[in-house]
């Protein structure tokens, strides 16, 4: 008896014994192994996420599509959290103005005025922030999902410098 060591559906089989057994550890390294051999198998990502959403280690699934092939990027689009968009590029302004910001799938948004990681100190952004005084605003802003994955977090600097009104030119009639 010899063992294709390229079939990737005898370690399927494998993982399907190691399921039985309980041995999830055996069941990952298979997994892996059907991955190293075929790099788009779509089955064995997808049995991998599911053995990490279970443990909730998202950390895993992330390193895992770090290394995958980009076609198999729809296995994970439930942990693949975009940024925020701002309505405002950064710069210099001589306005006061409502930033808004958005989320293309609807995430929770997070946000600080003070440079802080929304991450950790952010605010429930619901309306559109207030940019009205005089002064420097570095607004740091992140998407959470429903499985508290957060998006990177991007940062904006908003400068408001209103300029004084010209004097006015009077000219005798």
């Amino acid at each position: 008896l010899e063992l294709d060591v390229d079939n990737v559906d005898i370690y399927f089989a494998i993982a399907d014994i190691y399921i039985l057994k309980n041995d999830e550890l055996k069941e990952i390294e298979t997994y892996k192994k059907i991955i190293q051999i075929d790099g788009k198998n779509k089955d064995a990502y997808e049995a991998l996420i599911r053995i990490y959403d279970e443990k909730r280690e998202y950390n895993s699934i992330l390193d895992l599509y770090a290394s995958a092939d980009k076609s198999m990027a729809d296995c994970f689009a439930e942990y693949m959290v975009l940024p925020p968009m701002f309505s405002r590029s950064s710069g210099t302004y001589n306005e006061f103005f409502e930033l808004s910001l958005t989320s293309e799938d609807g995430y929770k948004i997070l946000y600080t005025l003070d440079g802080s990681d929304p991450t950790v100190s952010g605010i429930d952004y619901s309306v559109p922030i207030d940019i009205d005084c005089e002064k420097n605003y570095t607004v740091k802003a992140c998407c959470v999902n429903k499985k508290g994955l957060y998006s990177e977090v991007l940062t904006k600097e908003y400068s408001i410098s209103i300029s004084a009104p010209k004097m006015p030119t009077v000219t005798p009639d």
